[in-house]
C-alpha cells in the first residue's frame, strides 16, 4: 500500500490550498524548510529519512519559488500567502509528472497572485503538466495553452484558451458585461469587466 502511494505520488499531485485546522497544528512548531523537504517523502523508502540531495532539492527549491527567507520560519507563523508558497514548493520538489492546482491565487495578494501565476506557466513549460481551477480569466489568458470552462448550465468547453475564453462565453457565465481588450504596452490580451 505505501509503495503505491508513493508511485501515485510521484505521477499525480493535487494540491489544495485551503488547509484545515487540524491540519495546521500537526505543523504547528516545523520550520518552513521542513515543510518543503516533506514533499521528498515520495522519493523514500519505508521508514527512511531525507538525505543531503533530498536537502539540496528543497533548498534549491524555496530558492527559486523566491522564499529562502522563510526557511527557518515556523510555518503557523508566516501568512496565508506565503504558506501557500511554501505548499507550492513542497508540490514541485516531490517531482510530480501531473500538479493539480486548486485555485493557487484565492487570498494571494495582487503581486503574489501574478507571480504565482508566472510560476504555474513555468512549470508548464517545463516538464510538467498542470492543470489549475481559477475564476479569474485573466490568469487563464496569462497561461494560454487549453481551457475548460465549465457553464452554468453543466456543460464543459475545452479548447485553445483564445478559443473558449470570450467575450460572449464570459458573460454567460459571469452574467456581467466583459471586454477583452489587447494591451500593447504588456503585449497581451486582458479581461475587463465593461459594466455592472
Amino acid at each position: 500500500m505505501i509503495h503505491y502511494e508513493c508511485r501515485l505520488y510521484k505521477v499525480l499531485l493535487y494540491i489544495f490550498l485551503e488547509e484545515k485546522i487540524e491540519d495546521i497544528t500537526l505543523l504547528m512548531s516545523v520550520f518552513v524548510f521542513d515543510v518543503v523537504l516533506m514533499g521528498r517523502s515520495a522519493h523514500l523508502q519505508q521508514f527512511s529519512t531525507p538525505g543531503k540531495e533530498d536537502e539540496k532539492i528543497a533548498f534549491e527549491m524555496l530558492e527559486r519559488m523566491g522564499i529562502l527567507y522563510l526557511k527557518d520560519e515556523i510555518y503557523t507563523e508566516i501568512s496565508g500567502g506565503e504558506r501557500q508558497q511554501a505548499v507550492i514548493a513542497r508540490a514541485i520538489v516531490q517531482q510530480p509528472e501531473l500538479i493539480l492546482f486548486d485555485e493557487p491565487t484565492n487570498h494571494l495578494d495582487y503581486g503574489n497572485q501574478l507571480r504565482m501565476v508566472h510560476k504555474i506557466k513555468n512549470l508548464s513549460k517545463k516538464d510538467y503538466t498542470v492543470i489549475m481551477t481559477t475564476h479569474m480569466p485573466d490568469h487563464a489568458m496569462m497561461i494560454g495553452g487549453k481551457t475548460a470552462i465549465l457553464g452554468r448550465d453543466g456543460t464543459l468547453k475545452v479548447g485553445k484558451t483564445e478559443e473558449i475564453i470570450t467575450e460572449k462565453k464570459l458573460e454567460e457565465l459571469y452574467q456581467v458585461k466583459t471586454r477583452i481588450v489587447y494591451i500593447p504596452e504588456v503585449g497581451r490580451k486582458v479581461c475587463v469587466v465593461a459594466e455592472q
